[in-house]
């Protein structure tokens, strides 16, 4: 008997340690700056795609579950949640960060809300995010690596 009390005990601390604590998530982050060295070795290991990766974004995860999106180029804003080991970011507002490209747009277009929310692998001093392409015979992976700041 004393061995099951010690395997659910056991058990119990494990689940829950698997699990991301809300308030963990909570801060600042700005993207990763690669050298030319990461970015060279990257693409070495990954003979069969392009890989590229994302500059100048800065992320702010509210205790409200909100969040602050700054990219090169647009401002994003929504709620957040955290499922397993991701983070999800729903954008419930997508707009340019030039205003005169807010006021009449790119091409006459303003920047789309995204259907999906944008998926963020959990780390431990932040998130990262990967996203394939395919133009042609080319695949291109794009990494975005935030970092708590």
């Amino acid at each position: 008997m004393n061995y099951v009390w010690k395997y659910f005990l056991l058990t119990i601390l494990t689940l829950n340690s698997c699990k991301v604590k809300e308030g963990a998530v909570i801060g600042k982050y700005n993207s990763k700056e690669y050298s030319y060295i990461e970015l060279i070795w990257v693409n070495l290991i990954n003979t069969r795609t392009v890989v590229g990766t994302v500059v100048g974004t800065k992320l702010e995860v509210n205790e409200d579950s909100s969040f602050y999106m700054q990219t090169c180029g647009n401002i994003l804003t929504g709620n957040w949640l955290i499922k397993n080991d991701s983070l999800y970011l729903f954008v419930k507002n997508n707009r340019w960060k030039n205003d005169s490209l807010h006021l009449y747009g790119f091409e006459k277009k303003q920047p789309e809300v995204y259907n999906q929310p944008l998926k963020y692998k959990i780390l431990k001093n932040g998130f990262v995010r990967k996203n394939l392409f395919r133009n042609n015979e080319i695949e291109s992976t794009v990494i975005e690596r935030l970092i708590k700041s």
